[in-house]
Order: structure tokens, then sequence, then C-alpha cells
């Protein structure tokens, strides 16, 4: 057993995942490889609803995302990466499909995509 967690979902149905920032003075960008996530709530706000392949979010900033398990049954990890800075570690946690085959979680397997660090154009454009 490892230390990375899952996160069990079923084919066709739509998950609400609350993301909540619990860093300090460092920003992070959330994805899940092949899934794109659709905001909803910011700050405890209902919010006109919008997609997204990947998601910054800053010290202490709460999001509520819809994703919906629409990908061929498998193993897709979600990550964080940090933004604004050049170092930081990166966080993993596995998206596992109901019936999916036991996971090789390894760091080679197809990772999200995000900006890169030193990036500053907005993420999305409302």
């Amino acid at each position: 057993d490892n230390y990375i967690k899952s996160i069990e979902v079923e084919a066709g149905k739509t998950y609400r995942l609350r993301i909540i920032s619990g860093t300090e003075l460092i920003g992070v960008n959330f994805a899940i490889h092949g899934h794109n996530m659709t905001v909803v709530e910011v700050e405890g706000a209902i919010i006109q609803p919008y997609e997204v392949e990947n998601l910054d979010i800053m010290p202490a900033q709460r999001y509520s995302v819809l994703i919906t398990a629409n990908q061929e049954p498998g193993n897709y990890w979600a990550t964080t990466s940090v933004r604004y800075r050049n170092t930081a570690p990166t966080g993993y946690l596995n998206i596992k499909y109901k019936d999916a085959p036991a996971a090789n979680l390894t760091l080679d397997a197809a990772l999200p995509n995000h900006p890169a660090w030193d990036i500053t154009e907005p993420t999305i454009e409302l």
C-alpha cells in the first residue's frame, strides 16, 4: 500500500469536488488527466458555471468543481503544481474508475497538463 489516496468514481456519473487550498504564500494549479472541470462555486458563492482544464488556487481559496467520469475506465492522475515559484512539491491523487484494474501508480504514467510556474497570464478568459 502507498500513501497516494484514491477517489473511486463510476463511469457516466458526475461528481462535485470541493477544493480547498491549505497553502501559505504559494499558489497551486489543480488538474485531472483527461478530464475537464466545471467550476460552480467560489468562496461559498454559487456562480455562472464555466469549464476549465486546470484551476489556479491561491492560499485559502475554496472552489467546487464538477467532474464527469466520461473516460475509459482506468486510473487517472489528479495533480497540483506550484504557481509563481520555481520549486515546490507536486501533489498526487488517483481518480480510479470502479472496476478498473488495480492501479500501478508510477510517475511515468500520463500526468495532467499544468501551466508553467512562471506564466502569469490568466488560465481562462471570462
